[in-house]
């Protein structure tokens, strides 16, 4: 175990350190990490295996889930507690990844935080993107998404980094928005703006870049890149080897936006497409008034998509999980 630190000098009554969001404590020893699944800008994410006895003593309960351990300054606890608060607020919706417990301690100048989150076993959706398929299957991905999205904005909450990364699949082909950091509440994203901007090149709405209030619909502007992104294998507005926010907002002070007359659409996806392409966040669709296109009506079903995943998945020789390794899929809820 790493060592502890002192607090640093920031109070828990100044309301940062919520004891509602965040046990104050260290995760418990019996929690292994059996597999890093990944690395962040503040942290990594581990596949976790429990192992506990029951209340009786009588049997080892074992569950597997993931852990996002976040290792952070002071300056960020602020940021890192509002993600905690939306995940947690929107984290009930079978289309939002489910957040459990979450545990807190001082470390070096600042926090770590330890994020006990649902393991979606297949994954992100890059190589759903870049492999062959047909536009009910990603009719089949818009929908869920859309579906998380409308929770979400009915809890006046903007998600704020759609894509293809921040999309996950779980072992039932479940799609499930993922990754809160950049998502706040209305009443902070309504108001006047400074600061950096932070997100992913081609998918962040104009009105984010240009630093304006923005809501709900900058979520809807990435949506449509999200969606070309599924139909082309790639960024739409990538069209050099250097692709960066600066080259980004060149295009955008251009109005630029990928021809859909050039790519193999469909009238239904071109439909689609029209709700969300507006530089004018006014002129695009909301997430419950964009479930109405027909594209997401002649979409496939959930066992379809799971059939061509998981060929996509063998051929590219990642494993597939077992159904009977599905059951032990439990994220904990309390501190234990």
């Amino acid at each position: 175990m790493e060592e502890q630190y002192p607090p640093p000098p920031t109070p828990l009554n100044e309301g940062f350190l919520r004891a509602d969001l965040l046990e104050m404590t260290d995760m418990p020893r019996y929690w292994t990490s059996v597999h890093h699944l990944g690395t962040g800008a503040f942290g990594e994410i581990h596949l976790v295996h429990s192992d506990r006895p029951d209340a009786q003593q009588t049997k080892i309960l074992h569950s597997e889930f993931v852990v996002k351990i976040l290792k952070f300054p002071l300056s960020e606890l602020v940021n890192v507690v509002r993600e905690v608060e939306m995940h947690r607020i929107c984290r009930d919706h079978q289309n939002v990844l489910f957040a459990g417990v979450i545990y807190c301690q001082p470390f070096k100048e600042g926090y770590r935080v330890q994020m006990c989150l649902e393991y979606a076993a297949l994954g992100d959706l890059s190589l759903f993107a870049n492999k062959k398929k047909e536009e009910r299957h990603i009719g089949y991905v818009l929908k869920e998404v859309i579906y998380g999205l409308s929770y979400i904005h009915e809890k006046d909450i903007v998600h704020g980094d759609l894509s293809v990364r921040n999309v996950l699949v779980t072992h039932k082909g479940v799609i499930k928005l993922s990754d809160f950091g950049m998502a706040d509440n209305f009443k902070n994203t309504t108001r006047p703006r400074k600061g950096l901007i932070k997100g992913t090149p081609g998918f962040i709405a104009p009105e984010v870049m240009d630093m304006k209030s923005y809501d709900n619909k900058a979520d809807m502007w990435s949506l449509g890149i999200f969606a070309l992104f599924l139909f082309t294998g790639g960024n739409p507005f990538k069209l050099g080897l250097i692709f960066d926010l600066q080259s980004y907002r060149n295009l955008l002070s251009q109005h630029f936006y990928p021809d859909l007359n050039r790519l193999l659409l469909s009238y239904n996806f071109k439909s689609f497409m029209s709700d969300l392409k507006h530089y004018d966040p006014d002129e695009r669709c909301d997430a419950f008034e964009i479930l109405s296109e027909p594209i997401l009506h002649e979409c496939c079903t959930s066992r379809e998509f799971m059939e061509l995943y998981s060929q996509m998945r063998m051929s590219n020789g990642r494993t597939f999980p077992y159904a009977e390794q599905s059951e032990v899929l439990v994220v904990p809820v309390t501190r234990e």
